[in-house]
């Protein structure tokens, strides 16, 4: 049977933490709600899931992610990423997180990330975040 339609990026949410629950329950722990992020920087962050939810996903996709610094230089790649779905269903709309552990943010400015489907080499799913050095109140 031919594929109707591609898989999209619906939405993302950054967070510190994913964890999944009993009975399929998700729960994301230190939502960033601003697309600016401040950081000590240079900084390692400990803990970053990109919470990617997508819709039309086939049981066959594969997806790679990319993050680029503000000078194009690769700081994370992830390839052949896929999504479990019951026996009974093909395709469907999920959430696939990427946890990057020890990732290092040396400069200060837009960090892009980039979502692929299959061998593609046009994402299909992009958004910036913006990292900026922390000012404290003192």
């Amino acid at each position: 049977m031919a594929r109707k339609r591609k898989a999209k990026l619906s939405h993302y949410l950054i967070s510190d933490d994913f964890r999944r629950e009993v009975n399929d329950k998700v729960t994301l722990v230190g939502i960033t709600i601003k697309k600016k992020i401040p950081l000590q920087i240079p900084s390692i962050i400990p803990t970053i899931c990109f919470n990617l939810f997508l819709k039309d996903v086939f049981h066959e996709d594969k997806f790679r992610a990319t993050l680029t610094d503000p000078q194009q230089k690769e700081i994370l790649k992830v390839d052949g990423l896929s999504v479990k779905f019951p026996e009974d269903k093909l395709s469907g709309d999920c959430i696939l997180t990427i946890i990057a552990n020890g990732m290092k943010i040396e400069k200060e400015g837009p960090y892009l990330f980039k979502l692929f489907l299959n061998n593609e080499s046009k994402e299909f799913g992009s958004f910036t975040i913006q990292f900026i050095k922390f000012k404290s109140k003192e």
